[in-house]
C-alpha cells in the first residue's frame, strides 16, 4: 500500500507544481474608452535664470568648465634642498641569495 501512495503522489506532484505557478486571470471591470486626439499647444521651453535663488546649497556652476586655479593645489609644497629631502626607496623583502653547492671533490 505504501508503494501505491508514493506512485500516486509522484504522478500528481508535477501537475500540482504547474498549477501552483499559474497566475490568476485578471478581471476586466470596464472596456477601455476610445482615445480622443489631444492637440498639444506649442510651448516655448523656459530659459533657466542666470542666477538661481539662494536655497542654502553651495554648489559650483555646473555649466562652466573648470579654470586653471581649480587644478592647482591651494598650498603648494616647496621642494626641500636639505639632506633630509632625499626620497625613500622601499622594496619588498626578497629571498636570501642561494648558496653555492659544494663540488664533489671538496
Amino acid at each position: 500500500m505504501v508503494k501505491m501512495k508514493f506512485a500516486t503522489l509522484a504522478r500528481i506532484a508535477p501537475v500540482l507544481a504547474l498549477f501552483s505557478c499559474v497566475t490568476p486571470k485578471a478581471n476586466i471591470i470596464a472596456p477601455p474608452e476610445p482615445k480622443q486626439e489631444v492637440v498639444a499647444e506649442a510651448t516655448v521651453p523656459e530659459i533657466p535664470a542666470a542666477a538661481a535663488p539662494d536655497d542654502g546649497m553651495r554648489l559650483p556652476d555646473m555649466f562652466e568648465l573648470p579654470g586653471d586655479g581649480e587644478f592647482r593645489a591651494t598650498v603648494p609644497t616647496i621642494p626641500q634642498t636639505a639632506a633630509d629631502a632625499n626620497a625613500v626607496i622601499s622594496r619588498p623583502p626578497t629571498d636570501p641569495p642561494s648558496r653555492p653547492k659544494p663540488k664533489e671533490g671538496e
